[in-house]
């Protein structure tokens, strides 16, 4: 009875110039392979984290404006002169508010 049986096993195998010079032909091209594929995943990242900075830019200026119930609007107003109160006020034209009120001699005097 014979109990002899063949198996195959990875060991470690002298390379002749020839297969030297392949293998180092195969390394050369695999590290230019990486290095390229690397500079892309720089790129790739620099721009997808241009693209998240504008994205967390956007979602805080509105998250600021749900937080708050109001956003800034330009909105049309309107500058009138009370010479009787000596007052020129600045009215909102789409709600009637005043928003600003100035003083008619001290703006003429800094006109002058």
């Amino acid at each position: 009875m014979n109990n002899e049986t063949t198996e195959e096993r990875k060991l470690a195998c002298k390379l002749a110039n020839p297969e030297l010079r392949e293998r180092s032909k195969e390394l050369a091209d695999v590290l230019h392979e990486y290095d390229e594929i690397e500079a892309q995943k720089k790129a790739v990242t620099a721009d997808l984290g241009e693209k998240l900075k504008k994205l967390r830019a956007e979602a805080t200026e509105l998250a600021d404006i749900v937080k708050h119930g109001r956003e800034f609007s330009y909105v049309a107003c309107t500058w009138t002169e009370d010479h009787v109160s000596g007052k020129r006020f600045c009215t909102r034209d789409d709600t009637g508010e005043i928003i600003e009120t100035l003083d008619l001699a001290r703006q003429t005097s800094l006109l002058s």
